[in-house]
C-alpha cells in the first residue's frame, strides 16, 4: 500500500523522497528528523533537505518543544492545494509558451525542410495527430480519402478519428472522400458548410487505409490492426496529391 501511495504522491508533483518523508511524518506525528529518516529509509542529511522542501510547500511544519525541534506533517487535504497549484503552473506555462511558439514557427521553414517519418506505434500517431490539429489553424482546408468499412473491421487503433473530433470544433474546412458500403457521415461528423463528404462504392473502389493532406503535410495510414503509416512533409508532393484529390472529387457522381 505504501508503494502505491508513494506513486500517487509522485504523480501530483512530489519527489520520491519527499513522498516517503511525508508519509513517514504522517505516521509518526511530531518527530525528530532522525526518527523520520529511520522511518522513511532516507538518509539523515537528505531527510533534513527534504523536510525543508516540504515545509516550503506547506506540507510540513516545525514544532519547538523545549530545546528540541520536531517536525509534523500537515493534513493531507493540503495536497489538493498542491494539485491545484500544479495545474495553475501548467496553465501559466502554456500561456507563456504560446507567445514563443509563434516565434519558433517563424524560424521553422517547412517548405525548405522536407521530412519523412515512419509511424509505427500509437505514441507517434498521437504526436502527428496533434501536429495536424495545430497546423489546421493556419490553413483553410484539409482533404482526406478514407476507407470507412476497412477501418471498422480492424478497429480504431490506426485511425485519425480522434484528430477529426478536435478539428470538427475548429474553423477549418474539410472535404472527405470515403469508401463505404452504406451512406453515412464521414468520420462520424455531421455534414455542414465547412464539412463536406462524398461516398464512393467500396465494391467498385476498394480503398484501404487513409490519406490526409493538410498544408504541406501528407499523412498515410494503413488499414491494419497494428499502427503503421508515413508522415511526409513536402510542399510539391502535398500539392500534387491535393490536385489528384480534386480530380477525384469532381469525378464522383459522374456517369460512365
Amino acid at each position: 500500500m505504501e508503494d502505491r501511495l508513494v506513486k500517487e504522491l509522485v504523480s501530483i508533483g512530489l519527489g520520491t523522497k519527499e513522498a516517503r518523508v511525508y508519509l513517514a511524518a504522517l505516521k509518526l506525528g511530531p518527530a525528530t528528523a532522525q526518527n523520520i529518516a529511520v522511518k522513511s529509509l532516507v538518509n539523515r542529511p537528505t531527510t533534513y533537505t527534504t523536510i525543508e522542501s516540504l515545509v516550503n510547500r506547506g506540507l510540513m511544519s516545525r514544532v519547538q518543544k523545549g530545546k528540541k525541534k520536531f517536525f509534523v506533517a500537515n493534513e493531507p487535504g493540503r495536497l489538493v492545494v498542491q494539485m491545484e497549484q500544479q495545474e495553475k503552473d501548467i496553465r501559466d506555462r502554456r500561456v507563456k509558451f504560446s507567445s514563443s511558439l509563434e516565434d519558433l514557427f517563424r524560424n521553422f521553414s517547412p517548405a525548405h525542410q522536407s521530412q519523412v517519418e515512419v509511424l509505427e506505434d500509437l505514441n507517434s500517431l498521437v504526436h502527428h495527430q496533434n501536429d495536424l490539429a495545430f497546423e489546421s489553424s493556419k490553413i483553410e482546408e484539409i482533404v482526406t480519402v478514407t476507407a470507412m468499412d476497412g477501418r471498422e473491421k480492424t478497429g480504431e487503433r490506426a485511425s485519425m478519428e480522434p484528430a477529426w473530433r478536435r478539428l470538427y470544433d475548429s474553423e477549418v474546412s474539410v472535404r472527405s472522400l470515403y469508401a463505404s458500403s452504406e451512406d453515412r457521415p464521414a468520420h462520424g461528423m455531421t455534414v455542414s458548410s465547412r464539412w463536406k463528404s462524398k461516398r464512393v462504392d467500396i465494391d467498385r473502389f476498394p480503398l484501404e487505409g487513409e490519406i490526409t493532406i493538410c498544408g504541406d503535410r501528407v499523412m498515410i495510414l494503413s488499414c491494419e490492426d497494428s499502427v503503421f503509416g508515413l508522415s511526409i512533409r513536402n510542399r510539391s508532393i502535398a500539392n500534387s496529391l491535393r490536385q489528384v484529390f480534386n480530380l477525384a472529387w469532381l469525378g464522383v457522381g459522374i456517369g460512365e
